[in-house]
């Protein structure tokens, strides 16, 4: 029986079986010496003399073990138990401590003391993770397999089927990286609460699998690669950010910010309430951003770089603010949008949509304005209100939000008497 095994780097639970020989006595020294070509059986965790140490990678000293009472096949730390005295006479199942697999390395382990008892050496090779993640990839999928073992769990064979024991996976073995498998059971990946991981984790996903940022406020910064982004917290705000080759595809009255939109974006969105975009921007290498509009009310706030939109019909509204080129593809039918001085507008629609530059918004400001719904906090401070362009005095002078109105914005904000310290706009109509 061979001593020598091979365990992952930082895996749990390790049995392993060892040989242990038997020794009789030496005529010429009277001592327990000579092997007797059988196993030493009747050994016990509590056996008088027996004793077991291991020397960890670097280590100037062995560490002791603290054997321990164990059922056949259920790992204890330090646990010794017979295997069967009768049909393996001299083997022994010995629950590995997880600190053996601590270090990169060798780690020789001893077992020594008891009487008739040969000593034993046991070398157990801690392998690094990328000898069973040869792609540095942890997998993932809905009809995959719960747990959180290195080497075991989470490699192509076997991947994992919860969220949870990936980010484990991540932090025991340091690969930041998982493949995404799509699967008829669950094709979504659901972030957990922020792991707070500071390197960035990467996802590579298949066609039909899915990133969920679950409505997750992420400081950790996350990079997805092929598949379909969601979001199905909703209005919670989703955090850091790099997408390439992605549908996206997020629930109504989402909030997103600071995300990297590579080329070939797809963005399907479907629902009613707005879907705001805060500090977004493609890398704009070649490709533009394909934005699928599919929602009635979209904002981009900051954008950087470029973005081709599609689809786009009567009765919806597009706001943008930033720097970069958009185009409007030849399939969008109508609808409104509302463009910063730093955007160029490329029409490919025929004039189908109606383009409405902030410049002109701030020509309309003092010409037949009108001011209404106006809300305050309790020190008497304006918080919310609705703004009118009409298209005549008589109508502003009116004003009742619905005679004449050429424009119709919500404001919301910060406000201090009559000044708006941090100002935010929505074109609605």
């Amino acid at each position: 029986m061979s001593n020598n095994y091979r365990i992952p780097y930082k895996s749990t639970s390790n049995l392993i079986t060892v040989f242990i020989p038997g020794i009789g006595p030496n005529q010429a020294t009277l001592s327990q010496t000579i092997p007797t070509g059988s196993g030493k059986t009747g050994l016990a965790y509590n056996t008088t003399g027996l004793v077991a140490h291991y020397l960890a990678p670097g280590a100037s000293a062995l560490t002791s073990i603290a054997l321990a009472t164990m059922t056949l096949g259920t790992w204890v730390s330090g646990g010794f138990v017979e295997e069967s005295s009768s049909s393996a006479p001299g083997s022994y199942q010995i629950g590995l401590p997880d600190a053996v697999a601590g270090a990169v390395g060798i780690v020789p382990l001893l077992l020594t003391g008891a009487v008739e008892m040969g000593d034993v050496q046991v070398n157990i090779e801690v392998v690094p993770p990328e000898e069973y993640y040869p792609d540095g990839l942890i997998y993932y999928s809905g009809s995959g397999t719960g747990g959180a073992i290195p080497g075991i769990n989470g490699t192509m064979s076997n991947p994992c089927n919860a969220e949870a024991d990936v980010f484990t996976l991540m932090g025991l073995t340091g690969i930041y990286a998982c493949r995404l498998l799509y699967s008829s059971i669950s094709n979504a990946f659901l972030l957990p609460v922020d792991p707070a991981i500071n390197p960035a984790i990467k996802f590579i996903a298949e066609d039909q699998a899915a990133l969920d940022l679950n409505g997750q406020e992420y400081t950790t910064y996350i990079q997805l690669q092929g598949g379909t982004l969601n979001n199905s917290g909703g209005g919670i705000n989703s955090g850091t950010l790099s997408c390439a080759d992605v549908q996206i595809d997020v629930s109504d009255g989402c909030s997103m910010y600071w995300c990297e939109l590579g080329q070939f974006i797809n963005m399907a969105l479907t629902g009613t309430a707005p879907i705001v975009y805060w500090h977004m921007y493609s890398p704009n290498q070649g490709g533009q951003l394909h934005y699928n509009f599919q929602q009635a009310d979209q904002s981009f706030r900051s954008w950087n770089g470029a973005l081709t939109v599609y689809y786009m019909t009567s009765g919806s509204t597009l706001e943008i603010d930033g720097v970069g080129d958009v185009t409007i593809d030849s399939s969008c039918s109508g609808g409104v949008i509302t463009y910063g001085p730093g955007i160029n507008i490329i029409d490919q629609s025929g004039g189908a949509n109606t383009l409405l530059s902030t410049d002109t918004i701030l020509q309309l400001l003092g010409q037949n304005l009108g001011f209404r719904n106006a809300t305050y906090d309790a020190s008497g401070n304006l918080t919310a209100a609705k703004l009118f362009a009409y298209d005549t005095a008589a109508h502003a002078t009116t004003n009742d939000g619905s005679t004449g109105v050429l424009h119709e914005w919500d404001i919301a904000g910060t406000f201090t008497g009559t000044n708006m310290t941090a100002q935010y706009t929505k074109r609605i109509s």
